[in-house]
């Protein structure tokens, strides 16, 4: 039986991923302590990140992330080729906004969770799959854990992530004591 994980390896470089990494780390005016739930709160017992909001015409306007929209569309169109049923329920498109995030050595998005949180207000209950993008390899922890599913995810340059937003995968990262990771999380919504 499947897990409604989807893990496509290597569909962007080294060098596409790079140029993310450093579209983020020139944009340090627009770096913002990372953020939780609906109501956008810090709280760094639960998350301890670096941000950057992406709107989704810079995704595709912008040289440097412009790859990260083609992997996109590639995965999604390989998650619904995967799941077909997908293609019968109401309309859904990609979110207008994604997140560039940077971990430093211990930390991680500690609180186990699920993208969507049933909330009303805000984005939050509109999301229908989750999706995560890893920048660079992580090989000293740094995993992305399902803990529903029995399974966990190492960061490896230009892997995409995509599952079902909701209850049934909630999930949490696993810092690494000693290295930095670099993801993209977003998210499909229901229009």
């Amino acid at each position: 039986m499947t897990n409604f994980i989807q893990h496509t390896s290597g569909i962007l470089s080294q060098a596409e991923c790079d140029a993310v990494i450093d579209f983020f780390e020139t944009n340090e005016q627009r770096q913002e302590v990372g953020k939780i739930g609906s109501d956008c709160r810090v709280d760094p017992n639960h998350k301890i990140a670096t941000e950057i909001i992406v709107d989704l015409k810079e995704l595709v306007e912008d040289n440097r992330l412009n790859p990260v929209a083609r992997a996109l569309k590639k995965s999604c169109e390989e998650y619904i080729k995967n799941y077909p049923f997908l293609d019968k329920i109401s309309l859904w498109r990609i979110s207008h906004w994604f997140k560039i995030q940077r971990y430093n050595p211990n930390e991680a998005y500690f609180l186990e969770h699920c993208e969507n949180e049933g909330s009303l207000d805000g984005d939050s209950g509109r999301r229908l799959i989750g999706l995560m993008v890893y920048l660079n390899t992580v090989t000293d922890g740094g995993q992305t854990c399902f803990p529903t599913q029995n399974s966990s995810f190492s960061p490896k340059v230009g892997d995409v992530l995509m599952w079902p937003a909701y209850w049934t995968h909630p999930h949490h990262g696993i810092p690494s004591p000693t290295q930095t990771k670099y993801i993209i999380t977003g998210w499909y919504d229901y229009i």
